[in-house]
């Protein structure tokens, strides 16, 4: 009866290519996105920036969306094509309904990633004009905390980490609130398989509301330091 699965085969399928992009999402923003601010810096070209009708809140704009979309080109735009593709080939998930559905939960998981990629690259590059500093500040956020989280899975029981103890890495907070997106555990939970074999697949649950929390807390403090950063360099170009 693979009827029964299909809808829920074809997130499981976006999930584990979402798990696998993110591996392209850190070599991207350590290439890209490390000399956004950075080379400004070390060129000095921030009083040119700024002695034109330039703010600070589109100079970051800019450089967000410059950054977001080299993202996209690793996240969003292959799931999608992926997704076009596999309609014209298996003629879908089911219904258009669930078709639509699959198609904007795709699209926001990747805006997501896009979104909270391009925040935490601007802090980093707004520090330093040495984007190398930059590179290693992005591979240690993005790295250490999958390290951390590693060990406290193992040595705490499955109870302990279903709360804040469980969104400690930025990677695995991004891949629960887009198995939240895509509805995993709900679509496994409404076909016949017993419930402790997808529990195995998926890990323990943690709760997707305090990784989104997390996610936005981090987001948004990225962008009020790449704001004061950038603030305070319009300031210092418009007395030079």
């Amino acid at each position: 009866q693979l009827a029964e699965f299909r809808d829920v085969l074809w997130r499981s399928t976006f999930l584990m290519m979402a798990k696998l992009q993110l591996v392209w999402v850190l070599i991207v923003g350590a290439r890209v996105g490390a000399g956004v601010i950075a080379n400004d810096l070390k060129a000095r070209a921030l009083p040119i920036y700024f002695a034109k009708p330039v703010t600070p809140a589109t100079y970051l704009l800019g450089k967000g969306a410059v950054v977001a979309s080299f993202v996209a080109i690793v996240t969003l735009v292959p799931s999608l094509a992926a997704f076009v593709l596999g309609i014209a080939l298996t003629g879908g998930p089911g219904t258009w309904a669930q078709v639509f559905t699959l198609a904007m939960d795709l699209t926001t998981s990747g805006a997501l990633v896009c979104v909270v990629s391009a925040a935490v690259i601007l802090a980093l590059s707004s520090i330093t004009s040495d984007q190398r500093y930059v590179t290693v500040g992005w591979v240690a956020i993005c790295l250490l905390p999958v390290f951390a989280q590693a060990i406290i899975n193992e040595s705490l029981p499955a109870e302990s980490r279903m709360g804040w103890l469980g969104c400690i890495s930025l990677r695995d907070d991004i891949v629960i609130v887009i198995e939240y997106l895509l509805r995993i555990r709900q679509g496994l939970a409404a076909t016949s398989l017993p419930a402790e074999r997808f529990a195995e697949a998926l890990g323990s649950p943690v709760d997707p509301a305090k990784a989104a929390l997390v996610l936005g807390a981090l987001t948004a403090a990225a962008i009020v330091f790449s704001w004061r950063r950038v603030v305070r360099f319009s300031r210092t170009a418009a007395t030079v």
